[in-house]
């Protein structure tokens, strides 16, 4: 299983490093993909907890997303606000609260979530506050990923995600502060607000991993799907990008007010 994740990171993380790098086209291609496999991952784990979304899910989740690109904050709320009442009527057809429910949280999440990172992306500087989210991102899962398994003796949520320590964590966040500060420093970010970017994200992106384990473990799944050998599904590779990406295009906001 080793293995087989480090071949897959060796694959797909020049793709998506080079997407990051080049914007564009290329962005909005990864975007796309991201968006269309994790919200059918999505509608596929619910149908385990007996919570059927209508299938214009999907095309919808992608098209907020692609909204982000426009790199206007409005139109993007606007999208998952047109979204939700477009779902919302669909569901009150179906006489389903778990179904409006679990549609409305989907588009925020999948929808939403990657439609900010692309507002992160195309914005002004965006390459480098995108690549601080990325590299913090990645720090943060492969470190508590080692961290714990070598060092891990205090469950951090058993009942979500057994596998996860407190132990590996620390070493996720610690890791996520160092990523940060290196690439502050080569950006010409300040210490201090670098190191407050490397806590945040790694929190986030432990959140964000939390998140989807809890999802998993409430529609009775082990992984959201098996695309990518080792990893599972892109939800399952992703969720924590999902919630970085929002913390990131926020960490932006507030260093422009600053």
């Amino acid at each position: 299983m080793l293995k087989e994740r480090i071949l897959s990171a060796l694959v797909l993380a020049p793709l998506a490093i080079g997407a990051f790098y080049l914007g564009g086209i290329a962005f909005a291609a990864l975007i796309t993909i991201l968006a269309l496999f994790a919200s059918s991952e999505y509608k596929r784990l619910l149908q385990g907890a007996d919570v059927e979304l209508n299938i214009i899910f999907i095309p919808l989740c992608a098209l907020i997303a692609l909204s982000g690109l426009s790199n206007r904050p409005e139109y993007l709320f606007i999208s998952v606000l047109l979204g939700t009442l477009v779902l919302l009527s669909l569901s009150s057809i179906q006489k389903g609260m778990p179904t409006a429910a679990f549609s409305v949280l989907g588009i925020t999440y999948i929808g939403g979530f990657f439609g900010t990172l692309a507002l992160l992306r195309t914005s002004q500087s965006g390459r480098q506050w995108a690549f601080l989210v990325l590299f913090a991102t990645w720090a943060t899962d492969i470190f508590a990923f080692f961290g714990g398994k070598a060092f891990g003796k205090h469950k951090l949520a058993p009942k979500v995600s057994p596998g996860k320590t407190w132990e590996g964590s620390g070493f996720g966040i610690a890791a996520s502060i160092l990523v940060s500060v290196l690439w502050g420093n080569y950006v010409e970010l300040p210490f201090s607000f670098c190191t407050f970017a490397g806590v945040t994200l790694g929190f986030m992106a432990i959140v964000g991993d939390l998140v989807e384990s809890s999802l998993k473990r409430y529609c009775k799944a082990k992984d959201s799907g098996n695309i990518i050998p080792g990893h599972g599904g892109i939800l399952d590779r992703f969720d924590s990008l999902l919630f970085t990406g929002v913390w990131g295009f926020l960490l932006k906001s507030l260093w422009q007010i600053m």
